[in-house]
């Protein structure tokens, strides 16, 4: 009787799965760009991200289509749409019960407070730069920081991308920037600047990025890519960077 019920379970299992397939189930498998981690280059998706999700994915045996969106786009549809995936989504508290997580796609992060080296600002702690202009990118994890921090909503400055960010550092329009090395690195690059250029001046908090499922998404879906995540990660196969 045991293994009757063992057997029932496990075909009722594959059936779901192939009702899946047979609706044209997809995952939406969605990151923003995030050099090296996930970006384009010649019409192609690349980065230490992107081959992870796609390893994991392909291994689960789940079909999917990845895509580049802007962050706020990715986030606002993590947390409402279906079979939704995000790649690269830094695992906060406040963020714990918004999506379900597979594992972690990068290692993890020091996130700090850069300024202009040329300009002198001395700042010790959070209360010191809570008086100055702080540009973060909207719906972010820099921006989480600052708002559970009590930075006023005048002394910070939103925008779309990294990018955008240190060029109105550059300009003066805002004092510092919350981000960390490699994204100063990538943008000053872009810019055409050497990135020393810019200096941490203090250091906000450390976050490890996740793929991460939305709540809406099928259950047996993510513990089918999760024990895929694990298995890989088994035979060292998920290589952090």
């Amino acid at each position: 009787m045991r293994n009757f019920i063992k057997f029932t379970v496990l075909l009722l299992v594959i059936c779901t799965h192939v009702n899946l397939w047979a609706d044209g189930y997809k995952v939406l498998a969605r990151g923003s760009n995030w050099e090296p981690y996930i970006y384009k280059q010649d019409g192609q998706i690349k980065g230490y991200a992107y081959d992870i999700a796609k390893n994991v994915l392909e291994t689960a045996k789940v079909p999917h289509e990845f895509a580049i969106q802007p962050w706020a786009r990715v986030y606002r549809e993590g947390q409402n749409i279906e079979n939704f995936m995000v790649i690269g989504v830094g695992r906060t508290p406040k963020r714990e019960k918004l999506f379900q997580w597979i594992g972690p796609i990068a290692k993890g992060s020091d996130i700090h407070f850069f300024k202009l080296r040329k300009k002198s600002i001395a700042v010790k702690n959070l209360e010191d730069i809570k008086s100055f202009k702080v540009g973060v990118e909207r719906d972010s994890y820099y921006e989480d920081f600052v708002r559970i921090n009590g930075f006023e909503d005048k002394n910070i400055s939103l925008t779309s991308d990294t990018l955008k960010i240190m060029k109105m550092l550059l300009h003066g329009r805002i004092d510092f920037v919350l981000v960390q090395q490699e994204r100063i690195d990538i943008a000053a690059k872009e810019i055409g600047i050497a990135s020393d250029t810019f200096e941490k001046a203090l250091f906000g908090f450390n976050v490890t990025d996740y793929i991460a499922f939305s709540k809406q998404t099928s259950p047996t879906v993510v513990n089918q890519v999760k024990d895929a995540y694990e298995k890989l990660n088994k035979a060292g196969k998920i290589n952090l960077h």
